[in-house]
């Protein structure tokens, strides 16, 4: 059964200049989708306007994200915001859409222990919380000593130790889809490898995967397909082989050709 998360006509604007104009397109379950562009192109802002975690300093003016679940009503979010708006984002941020920040660490309760953190998670889905179930979570992205790593608190955390617990958390709610701001960034190649391992796997078991990056190498190893932004619009959307033969300028940009 697949899941669709379908963003339409998204318009965010700052002193009524827009920042991102128009953009729309969808991502399904077990596939794995990179946004990319140069920095300022709109991409993160288009990702983070799906969970509803915008800067204070823009204006959201138009878009409509829908959650289509099989088998259950759609959870639809439009902007404007309408008066379930809230709801509803909430079950989209819980079960739809996991966010692992860029900072995962700072994310992160810092006086919770990992077991804490997991265990809350659980719980807030009705899932057995107990240790070894906790222990569990951590074992499915990655981690070779996982009962070590529950006694942790956020500070201990490597980066990419961080990034991996997020991914967890997000899987222990249930969500249908992950959304990773820049996931690479600040990791050694071995401990990047670890982490697009694990993000792999848990595409082929069916979740969507959506990433904000820059990184065109991790693009068109690991992705089904890309999007690319420019000033706030998709320039190109398809397979990571446009990256190599496309001629727009923004992806010739990207490729480091004048």
């Amino acid at each position: 059964m697949t899941h669709h998360l379908t963003l339409e006509n998204l318009v965010i604007e700052a002193n009524a200049q827009p920042l991102v104009e128009g953009v729309g397109f969808t991502v399904r379950s077990g596939e794995l989708v990179a946004l990319v562009g140069e920095s300022g192109a709109g991409k993160s802002l288009t990702g983070r306007s799906l969970v509803g975690i915008l800067p204070s300093s823009v204006h959201l003016r138009s878009g409509t994200v829908t959650w289509h679940r099989p088998g259950e009503p759609d959870i639809v979010i439009e902007a404007p915001p309408a008066p379930n708006r809230s709801e509803a984002l909430s079950r989209l941020r819980g079960q739809g859409v996991a966010w692992i920040p860029q900072d995962a660490g700072a994310a992160l309760v810092p006086v919770h222990t990992v077991q804490r953190q997991l265990r809350d998670a659980l719980r807030h889905v009705g899932a057995s919380s107990d240790r070894p179930h906790c222990a569990q979570q951590l074992a499915q992205v990655g981690f070779a000593e996982p009962d070590a790593v529950l006694d942790l608190y956020p500070h201990m955390l490597s980066g990419g130790m961080a990034r991996r617990v997020q991914v967890a958390l997000g899987l222990s709610l249930g969500a249908a889809f992950l959304m990773a701001d820049e996931p690479t960034t600040g990791l050694d190649r071995p401990v990047q490898a670890r982490l697009l391992q694990t993000l792999g796997r848990i595409r082929d078991r069916g979740t969507g995967i959506l990433l904000i990056t820059h990184d065109l190498r991790m693009v068109e190893r690991h992705a089904d397909r890309v999007i690319v932004f420019d000033q706030g619009r998709v320039v190109a959307e398809g397979t990571p082989d446009l990256l190599q033969t496309h001629h727009h300028a923004a992806v010739q940009r990207l490729r480091g050709q004048p």
